[in-house]
């Protein structure tokens, strides 16, 4: 709807929405996973999503100020 509260994690692979609690606890007991496992340095990247301490909503919200702005939606891109 374009409305930044409406926002939920969504899982890739059956399409059910995570609560906030569902979100925070797989955040809590997920694992790292090295794509080379081989290498001896390992190297990760992460987005927001998986920070407690931003909401999704809050993402959105963000989001939703910087889209029409391609300074600030680079910005949001890079850093969100």
């Amino acid at each position: 709807t374009g409305d930044a509260e409406d926002a939920v994690l969504v899982c890739p692979h059956c399409l059910e929405s995570f609560t906030e609690t569902q979100r925070l606890w797989s955040i809590s007991n997920g694992r790292w996973v090295a794509a080379f496992p081989e290498r001896k340095d390992a190297g990760f990247w992460i987005n927001s999503i998986s920070s407690p301490w931003v909401t999704p909503v809050e993402i959105a919200q963000k989001f939703l100020k910087a889209k029409d702005d391609p300074e600030k939606l680079k910005v949001w891109t890079n850093t969100y």
